[in-house]
This record gives structure tokens, C-alpha cells and sequence, in this order.
């Protein structure tokens, strides 16, 4: 909605809204507005929406492209040492490897880190909804902290716990592919309590 439409809803007095967290903008119940308003405002709050999950699909697909690395290198590093037990050719590889396993876990770091705002995102995007939505999007957080503790705990590749490790990235994707199904459901079928926006309050304004 452009400014001129919010101002518009503002003035239309749509009901009880609720203060962002930055006090800068609102939201409201999509049930409480006229009909005039529900479908810009619910087009709104979509495409609030679906910036955040664009920003988690494309930190996913990178963060697999960086898992996929971690992987190679834990088999290399695997292979290697069956290879030659502690040789001193062994020892000459160290450094650079060490480099390129700091850079590919500092990488995921990143990601997931970049995953946790737009879950945030999504999170303030989806007030007022059922709470099996508000409990998927617990639980793809929880997974995101609990990835991220077993990546950043590891000063090397080799220090990674690969069942581990494997059974946490298992875990969250299962929960993003079930938080990404709820939230097709919503676009086609938005309930009257969602809390849509945010819309901006004029200077000054008061919910």
C-alpha cells in the first residue's frame, strides 16, 4: 500500500491496532477492516511476507552450497589421515586446509545467522495467527540456534560431530518444509484474526 492508501486506512479508524515493536508502524486485525481495505491491506502484509521468505530460500540454498563444501572437506580430511598416519607431507597441507575449513565455517555461521532474521521476520509477520503457524515458526528458530551452536562450537572441520551434525540439519529443513506448507495454506486462505501490515503511523500518530 503507498502512502496515500495508508493514510486513507488511518483515517478509516479500522479498529484496535497494535504498536510495532519500534513504535513505528502498526498492525491490525485483517477481520477488522472494511472490505474496501482487506484485500490491499492482506496484498500488504503478503508481500511483507514473502520478502522474508525469499530471504530464508535464498540463505537456504547458499547455506546447502556451504554444507556441501564442509562435506568434501570432511571426507578429504578422513581419507587423508587413512592415508598417511601423521607423515610430514601430511603436515605441509595443514595451514592452507585449516584456512579453507575456518572460511567454510565461518561461512555457515553467516547464513544461519541471516536465517535467524528472516525467521524474525516472518515471526513478526504472522501476529495473530493459529498457533500451530506460531509453534512451526518455534521450531524452525530452535533448530536454526541449535545448528548454529554445533557449528560455531567447532574450532576446525575435524572437530565437527558428523551424526550429530547431520541429524540437526535434517531437523531443520524438516521444519522449514513444514513452516513453507502452512504458509502456502495462509496465501490462499488468510484467517480474519491475522494481524496484518505494518503500516506506518503518520508523526505523532497514536494507535
Amino acid at each position: 500500500m503507498n502512502p496515500e492508501e495508508q493514510a486513507q486506512l488511518a483515517a478509516s479508524q479500522p479498529g484496535p491496532q497494535v504498536l510495532s515493536a519500534d513504535q513505528g508502524s502498526y498492525f491490525v486485525r485483517l477481520g477488522d477492516l472494511a472490505p474496501g481495505f482487506r484485500q490491499r491491506a492482506f496484498e500488504h502484509a503478503l508481500s511483507h511476507l514473502q520478502h522474508s521468505q525469499f530471504q530464508a530460500r535464498d540463505a537456504l540454498a547458499q547455506l546447502q552450497d556451504s554444507f556441501q563444501v564442509i562435506e568434501k572437506a570432511m571426507q578429504a580430511r578422513q581419507e587423508k589421515l587413512c592415508l598417511d598416519q601423521g607423515s610430514s607431507a601430511r603436515a605441509e597441507d595443514v595451514g592452507p586446509q585449516e584456512a579453507q575449513d575456518a572460511a567454510a565455517l565461518s561461512r555457515v555461521c553467516t547464513l544461519l545467522r541471516q536465517l535467524h532474521t528472516a525467521s524474525s521476520g516472518l515471526a513478526s509477520s504472522l501476529q495473530g495467527l493459529p498457533a500451530g503457524l506460531q509453534q512451526q515458526v518455534g521450531r524452525v528458530r530452535h533448530s536454526l540456534c541449535e545448528l548454529y551452536g554445533i557449528v560455531s562450537s567447532a574450532g576446525s572441520v575435524g572437530e565437527l560431530p558428523a551424526e550429530r551434525l547431520a541429524q540437526s540439519r535434517a531437523g531443520m529443513s524438516q521444519a522449514w518444509r513444514g513452516l513453507d506448507q502452512l504458509l502456502d495454506g495462509l496465501q490462499h486462505s488468510p484467517p480474519l484474526g491475522w494481524l496484518v501490515g505494518p503500516f506506518t503511523l503518520a508523526p505523532g500518530g497514536q494507535p
